[in-house]
């Protein structure tokens, strides 16, 4: 499990932790997939209150807790069981475990299809092998120093312990591609765009690469802005308020590659356009040798 030191923001991988059965003091989040053998057993949805806002529907909550029930449904008719988890904030997730495991795009691409029939399903916690999110009995957030709540079973105890003691099998997996056929065959028909390009030889994590052979997430629509905070710094080169240049580089990298930015992209704006302030950053003279700094920051 991984800790957050700001509040629930962040939850970065130097503070993992071995699980323990003591209830967690602040926000912590479990990993979604098995990241170095690129595989899971976890089928979750995220159901996002600002998701049914942007849809316009008059009860957001009520929203989110319909299409929860959908997903509920959809797995029950295919012979599995959920868990549902709610949130303080309305949201809720679902999780559906299986027996065995599948290629963390499987899952992913299952995830993808059920966000096609309920929009309100954010699939970020899904759509890397690196995911998190937060498990039952997690603090929430704090916000001016106090505690939000906490993620809570929408079940008793003894059912959720059920469901996960005896996970789905073959059937289950067979029978909710069939469920969602169309949504599959719709997702196929992006795949190019929405799913990760093939790992190079060797690589075991499904992380995707660019043309570069660089890591890239690619997101449906495209990239989009870095954060504001990190973009203004990277025009000014200001990395004041971190410990080193370094790991100001590696926030900023970080945020880049949430947006779907890929390595040359990110060099391009370095070198040429509004990002100038990086060059600055990385403290050397050629194009070609800062290009190999920067990838250096950008390897794990």
């Amino acid at each position: 499990m991984r800790y957050s030191a700001d509040g629930g923001q962040n939850f970065p991988a130097r503070y993992e932790r071995r699980l323990t059965r003591a209830l967690p003091n602040r926000p912590t989040t479990i990993p979604t997939f098995n990241r170095a053998a690129g595989t899971g057993r976890m089928l979750l949805t995220d159901h996002d209150v600002s998701r049914a806002r942007a849809l316009g529907v008059a009860d957001p909550v009520g929203r989110v807790a319909a299409e929860a029930a959908g997903v509920v449904a959809a797995v029950e008719r295919c012979g599995g069981r959920s868990i549902v988890v709610l949130s303080p904030s309305g949201g809720r997730h679902t999780i559906t475990l299986f027996d065995q495991d599948r290629p963390w795009t499987e899952l992913y691409a299952l995830a993808c299809a059920l966000a096609r029939r309920f929009p309100t399903i954010d699939i970020s916690p899904m759509s890397n092998a690196a995911g998190q999110v937060r498990p039952p009995g997690s603090p929430h957030k704090v916000r001016d120093g106090r505690l939000t709540g906490y993620m809570r079973l929408a079940m008793p105890l003894p059912e959720a312990l059920d469901v996960a003691a005896r996970p789905g099998g073959a059937r289950v997996w067979e029978r909710l591609h069939d469920e969602l056929a169309v949504e599959l065959g719709l997702y196929a028909l992006t795949r190019a765009a929405v799913i990760p390009a093939p790992a190079p030889p060797g690589d075991a994590s499904g992380v995707a690469v660019d043309e570069e052979g660089m890591p890239w997430l690619p997101r449906r629509g495209g990239r989009r802005a870095p954060r504001p905070d990190l973009a203004q710094r990277a025009r000014t080169g200001d990395w004041s308020g971190y410990r080193s240049r370094s790991e100001y580089v590696l926030a900023l990298l970080s945020s880049f590659a949430a947006a779907s930015w890929a390595f040359a992209q990110v060099m391009g704006e370095a070198e040429h356009g509004i990002y100038g302030g990086l060059v600055a950053l990385l403290e050397h003279r050629t194009a070609c040798y800062r290009a190999y700094r920067l990838s250096g920051e950008a390897s794990p």
